[in-house]
C-alpha cells in the first residue's frame, strides 16, 4: 500500500477527480472542496491532500484544507485504512500529544471513519467518538411546493453584517461551537458568489426582509451541493427554508447540473421530511469523529 501527501492540488487533482467521480454522491463534498481548491489564489491556503493505492490504482483519498475536518472517501481496500492511520501517526513524534492538535476531527462514509477511528486506536490510544450523524440526499427534479411569499437573490455586500451573525448562529446551533470564523466565511461565500437570501415582504408589505439564508454551487459539470441552510427561529414554519433550496436547487439543475446534493442530521426528522418532500432521496450515511475535549 502506498500512500502520498501533497499540497500541489493540480497534481492531486489528476488523480483523485476519477476515483471521487465512481460514486459521485458519496464524494460530493470532497469533490466541492476540490473545485474550490483549484479556483482558489495561489498561496491562500496550504492544503492536506493523501492519496492512497494499491499497485497504480487509487484505493482512497483523504483531504484536508484550513480548519475543516479532515474528510475521507470510502477504503475500497479493507488494509488501506490501517495504511492510512500508519501514514497519520507517522506526521508528528508524540501523536498523543500532537496529532490530537492536528487531527480533531475527520469525517466520511459511516463504515469508513468508523473504521478509521478503531485503527487511530490500536496505533496511538488516541479514542476518537462519534460527534455527527448525517445523511447525503440527493435530487434530480424539484418537486412542486405550496406558494411561498418572496423570492431568492444572490447575497451582496451590503448583507455581510447578516451573513455573519446567520453563519455564527447556524454553526452554534447544528454543532454547539463555532467551526469557521464568520468573518472569512462570509468573506469566502461572497467572493465565491455561492450564498443566497431569501427575502419575503414584511409585515406593511411595503418592504421585503432576508428571511432564510441557503448556500449552493456546482461543483463540475454534472453536480451540485446545496447548504448550508438556516432559517432564524423567529421565521420558521412559514417555508421559506423549503422555497429557498427548492429554488436554489433548480436553479442548478437549469445550469447544467443532473444531480443536486445536501446533508441532512439525523437527528433532525423535520428536515429530513423537509427535503424529501422537495425530491431529495437518501444515499448513504456520513459521519463526523472527533477526539472528546481533554
Amino acid at each position: 500500500m502506498n500512500v502520498r501527501q501533497t499540497s500541489n492540488v493540480q497534481t492531486f487533482a489528476k488523480q483523485a477527480l476519477p476515483f471521487l467521480r465512481q460514486r459521485e454522491a458519496e464524494n460530493n463534498l470532497l469533490l466541492a472542496l476540490i473545485n474550490q481548491l483549484l479556483e482558489a489564489p495561489p498561496g491562500s491556503v496550504t492544503p492536506r491532500l493523501i492519496t492512497i493505492k494499491m499497485d497504480s490504482d487509487v484505493v482512497g483519498i483523504a483531504l484536508k484544507a484550513g480548519d475543516s475536518p479532515l474528510l475521507l472517501s470510502r477504503m475500497v481496500k479493507p488494509t488501506a485504512l490501517g495504511a492510512l492511520a500508519h501514514h497519520l501517526k507517522r506526521q508528528w513524534h508524540s501523536p498523543q500529544l500532537r496529532l490530537s492538535h492536528a487531527l480533531p476531527k475527520f469525517a466520511g462514509p459511516k463504515g469508513t471513519v468508523a473504521a478509521l477511528a478503531e485503527a487511530l486506536r490500536i496505533q496511538t490510544r488516541l479514542r476518537y467518538g462519534i460527534t455527527n450523524a448525517m445523511r447525503i440526499h440527493q435530487l434530480s427534479q424539484v418537486q412542486p411546493l405550496p406558494a411561498v411569499a418572496g423570492q431568492l437573490r444572490a447575497a451582496e455586500e451590503g448583507d455581510r453584517p447578516l451573513l455573519q451573525a446567520w453563519c455564527e448562529a447556524f454553526e452554534r446551533e447544528s454543532f454547539g461551537e463555532l467551526r469557521d470564523d464568520p468573518i472569512r466565511w462570509a468573506d469566502r461565500r461572497l467572493a465565491q458568489k455561492d450564498i443566497y437570501l431569501w427575502e419575503a415582504p414584511s409585515n406593511d408589505a411595503t418592504t421585503t426582509l432576508p428571511v432564510s439564508m441557503v448556500g449552493g454551487s456546482s461543483f463540475d459539470d454534472h453536480g451540485g451541493g446545496i447548504g448550508p441552510v438556516y432559517t432564524p427561529p423567529n421565521q420558521r414554519r412559514q417555508g421559506y427554508g423549503s422555497a429557498a433550496v427548492a429554488t436554489l436547487s433548480q436553479q442548478l439543475l437549469d445550469q447544467g447540473c443532473s444531480i443536486c446534493y445536501l446533508f441532512t442530521e439525523l437527528s433532525n426528522p423535520t428536515s429530513n421530511h423537509i427535503y424529501k418532500t422537495i425530491g431529495y432521496q437518501p444515499v448513504c450515511d456520513w459521519d463526523e469523529y472527533e477526539l472528546p475535549a481533554s
